[in-house]
């Protein structure tokens, strides 16, 4: 049998083996290893409590229940077979108390897991622990190891990738363990997610599995809870068991314009990662779910949630950004308004997509965009699918600029960028009645002085020669309908027709 001394080096226990022939009198044992102060004396009895396999294991258990980390950790180094690897992880798992703070036993299971051992000091081990299981028959420390639903297992050889394995799952089982019995999830979190730099990380502690887990599932959904006070709504295990399209749009749910950057960081990123860790490929699916949240938002004229995220967009990846770029294209060509602050919003996104959009080689095409059917082209599949207002390209940017600024001159009428679009793409004549609106159907449109005549009518020229909202009237006939709308303003129409 094996022992450490108090060098923390494996002895042969020569007492042990010479007296393997002896009959002793337990309590007379008992009696000589006590010391005043009611622990043992490593002097008279070095390294070894005189005590069945069994025995220990119970010991540890009543050390592991209260707890008594430091008798826990001395019993560990005395009986390294016994209270190997894999025992001490089910000890910690069944027994230890989930109130406990992590950072109280989380070295316990680091230097278990790397096989690392302390010097045997039986004098933490208080005496009272030991006399409660010394005396006791195999069948009585059976029964009372049942009562903890423990088994003593032998100690296996050495195997790193079971080993991963064994205290991946452990992680797992012990953080679901801890948010259920006490609903602290800062628990679960501390246990997974632990100060490591005094952790040797070759190989990672804890495993990257837990990790990714950690930050993308309990760290998430910590943050989502203390943000939003769902304290009593949220467990760790049914938003496990969501699935990943459902759990991005509940981690969305409370999003506010003010939070929606800080909530794509901190809840949405770590989340798709650990998607994309468990199942690769799968993150791109996730993000969709993000962009069509994003497009419901513009479609409610939400177009706050857009220009936010775009003016503080920060993911590198240039696949993502590109798609986050035709997302904030189309968000613009769904929302059905036009008021001065979506206007605004239209304005940010666009300057936030020219920016961003250099990171990327974009088209320089000068080719004017055309749609053949702009009520279709227009529908949110088709915008999403392939459309040329929506590809990232330096002519849609330009476009979607011409249609801002259009949705500036004619904000009267509030007719969004989407509208501008139909009209354009549309007939004379509704190309005539937009004029015709714009010249008239302002209350005091009458009492228009020359300067703001003259504004308007450049405006007109604007939009029939550069956006093109109003390409198919020629010149002259816009020229025509403003100066009848300015001698209708001043009588002057009404004395030529008598």
């Amino acid at each position: 049998m094996l022992i450490i001394d108090e060098d923390g080096k494996e002895v042969r226990d020569s007492w042990l083996e010479k007296g393997r022939s002896m009959t002793y009198d337990s309590t007379s044992i008992k009696d000589r290893r006590r010391t005043w102060n009611g622990a043992f004396d490593p002097a008279r009895m070095p390294g070894v409590l005189g005590i069945t396999d069994n025995a220990v294991f119970l010991l540890a258990a009543n050390l592991t229940s209260v707890p008594q980390l430091l008798a826990l950790r001395a019993l560990i180094a005395g009986y390294p077979d016994v209270l190997h690897f894999t025992a001490v992880l089910e000890l910690l798992l069944k027994v230890f108390p989930e109130t406990t703070s992590p950072e109280d036993y989380v070295t316990i299971v680091y230097r278990s897991y790397r096989r690392e051992s302390e010097p045997f000091d039986p004098s933490r081990i208080p005496a009272s622990f030991i006399d409660q299981v010394s005396s006791l028959s195999q069948q009585s420390l059976r029964r009372k190891l049942a009562e903890f639903n423990l088994s003593p297992t032998p100690r296996q050889p050495a195997n790193a990738e079971a080993d991963e394995k064994v205290l991946t799952q452990w992680f797992f089982d012990r953080a679901r363990r801890v948010e259920e019995a006490t609903g602290m999830i800062d628990l679960a979190r501390r246990l997974v997610l632990p100060d490591t730099t005094n952790l040797i990380q070759t190989p990672p502690f804890p495993p990257q599995a837990v990790s990714i887990w950690g930050k993308g599932i309990v760290q998430v959904l910590e943050t989502f809870i203390f943000d939003n006070d769902d304290e009593d709504e949220l467990q760790l295990l049914s938003f496990e068991n969501l699935d990943a399209n459902s759990a991005v749009r509940l981690l969305l749910s409370r999003t506010t314009p003010e939070t929606v950057s800080r909530n794509i960081r901190n809840l949405i990123v770590p989340f798709v990662e650990y998607v994309q860790f468990h199942e690769p490929g799968k993150d791109k699916g996730v993000w969709e779910t993000v962009w069509d949240w994003l497009l419901d938002r513009a479609m409610a004229a939400e177009m706050d949630f857009v220009s936010n995220l775009a003016n503080d967009w920060t993911e590198r990846d240039h696949e993502l950004l590109q798609e986050f770029l035709q997302t904030c294209l189309t968000a613009c060509y769904l929302c059905h308004q036009s008021t001065p602050a979506i206007r605004s919003d239209f304005h940010r996104i666009h300057a936030s997509i020219s920016h961003l959009s250099q990171r990327l080689d974009i088209p320089s095409s000068e080719e004017l965009i055309v749609l053949g059917h702009p009520e279709t082209d227009l529908l949110a599949t088709q915008l999403r699918s392939s459309s040329p207002l929506t590809a990232l390209t330096a002519s849609s940017l330009r476009f979607l600029d011409q249609m801002i600024t259009s949705a500036d001159i004619v904000s009267s009428l509030e007719l969004p960028p989407r509208e501008l679009v139909i009209i354009r793409e549309g007939t004379e004549e509704a190309q005539t009645q937009l004029v015709d609106r714009l010249l008239r159907n302002e209350q005091n449109w009458m009492k228009r002085t020359e300067e703001q005549w003259r504004h308007l009518q450049d405006s007109l020229k604007w939009l029939q020669s550069a956006s093109l909202v109003l390409g198919k009237l020629s010149a002259d006939t816009l020229n025509t309908m403003v100066l009848t709308a300015l001698l209708d303003a001043t009588g002057i129409a009404h004395l030529v027709r008598n």
